[in-house]
């Protein structure tokens, strides 16, 4: 959830920096945030911490809840 909040406040920021704006870096790349892009940052964002959290929760489904609460 964290996640999915920061991918939206980090897409909605470039998109506010970026849009309407022409940006030349080093003189070769001109870099304009569209509404497609913001998307699919967006959509990308939520996909990689989907798969990074993906395995971690798998795994802790796996342990006793007995095992789990104790502390090493």
């Amino acid at each position: 959830m964290s996640r999915t909040i920061g991918a939206l406040i980090g897409t909605a920021i470039a998109w506010l920096i970026f849009d309407g704006r022409e940006l030349w870096a080093w003189g070769a790349f001109q870099m304009r945030v569209s509404l497609s892009l913001w998307v699919l940052g967006l959509v990308w964002a939520l996909v990689t911490s989907l798969v990074g959290g993906l395995f971690p929760a798998l795994r802790a489904a796996r342990v006793p809840a007995s095992e789990a609460l104790r502390v090493a």
